[in-house]
């Protein structure tokens, strides 16, 4: 007899398959461990559609919450994670990564200004300082915020740079 896992994980492969994507451009994983269980995709192509991939999983993602704090209750959840495979990611954040971090160096400690990331034809990104940290604004049709540390300043151009070729993408 299979798991919930297992069989939310069949169900999957098939909706992927049916969308054009098979085992090359994406990948799903179940797992079963005390009190849940959970499927783990990753995306390993460019071709693939994150947001068409999260809602086909989300659709098999099944977890408790309590009512009122809405905190997570133990036993029989069911997690699903959709995630880049990181050597994906870095290929196609790559062309962003030069700009984003030319614009951050041209943003002094303290000061408020964004400016804007070259090289975006179909989107608008800005980067500036202000509120004690790095700040990337990402503007296409929602406002997405991506904080960048100090110690930490890679990650955040990655992370930006990511937005930018999935919205370019889209």
């Amino acid at each position: 007899m299979a798991t919930q896992s297992a069989e939310a994980a069949k169900r999957m492969r098939a909706a992927f398959k049916s969308q054009g994507w098979g085992h090359k451009e994406i990948s799903v994983r179940s797992s079963n461990y005390s009190m849940g269980s959970s499927v783990r995709i990753s995306i390993k192509s460019p071709v693939v559609d994150r947001r068409v991939a999260e809602q086909i999983a989300g659709c098999e993602e099944s977890i408790s919450r309590c009512e009122i704090t809405h905190e997570i209750l133990g036993g029989g959840n069911f997690f699903v994670t959709v995630a880049w495979d990181y050597e994906v990611a870095a290929e196609m954040a790559k062309p962003w990564m030069e700009p984003i971090k030319a614009a951050l160096a041209q943003v002094k400690h303290g000061e408020t200004r964004l400016i804007p990331v070259n090289g975006a034809e179909s989107v608008d990104a800005c980067v500036g300082y202000g509120a004690g940290s790095w700040l990337a604004q990402l503007w296409v049709g929602r406002h997405v915020a991506v904080d960048f540390t100090p110690d930490f300043p890679n990650q955040g151009a990655f992370t930006l740079a990511l937005k930018l070729a999935e919205q370019e993408a889209a």
